[in-house]
């Protein structure tokens, strides 16, 4: 009984391992697309820094399925001019990016829920941040979506219950 109780133990074992590991690339992926905070006033640096840690956890957990992270994702890379009705403060080192602004619009389009009476908002913003893009940026987003929705839908980022993000380093500097 002991053995199977053992067996049982090492065999949870790699998936309890593998929990960790497995939201460490979204991490690394999330803060690439992050510039270095370098404000002289320290209230911009910390809310520079906060902007960014949050941007890092909505996007891990938008990869996750989470369809609310997966808005603010798309949010954090819109472009702020094309988006009058924001805070622009918000936007303090967030990493403006119209191509992936689109892909997650796209995201956003082919996710929301039928029941959603805001489907037709996601579809005037991949509208709005699509249009302005050339054919090569398109397809470029829409490679990226279909990137994104293979690794939503495949389960390719399982976030555990208890999960937070490692951004202290992040936060440190805002203190």
């Amino acid at each position: 009984m002991r053995h199977l109780i053992l067996a049982a133990a090492l065999l949870a074992l790699p998936a309890a391992a593998n929990a960790a590991p497995q939201l460490q690339q979204p991490e690394r992926e999330a803060r690439a697309y992050l510039s270095p905070c370098r404000f002289h006033d320290s209230g911009m640096q910390r809310l520079c820094r906060r902007n960014q840690a949050n941007f890092v956890e909505q996007y891990v957990r938008a990869l996750g399925g989470d369809y609310a992270a997966q808005g603010s994702t798309f949010t954090s890379f819109s472009v702020v001019d094309r988006c009058p009705h924001c805070d622009k403060l918000g936007y303090v080192g967030m990493p403006a990016d119209q191509v992936h602004a689109c892909a997650w619009a796209m995201v956003l389009v082919i996710e929301s829920p039928s029941s959603d009476p805001n489907s037709a908002f996601a579809h005037d913003n991949a509208r709005a941040q699509c249009a302005p893009l050339t054919t090569g940026q398109k397809n470029a987003a829409w490679s990226a979506a279909i990137g994104y929705l293979a690794r939503i839908h495949h389960h390719a980022v399982a976030i555990p219950a208890d999960w937070n993000p490692s951004v202290s380093e992040l936060l440190s500097a805002a203190r």
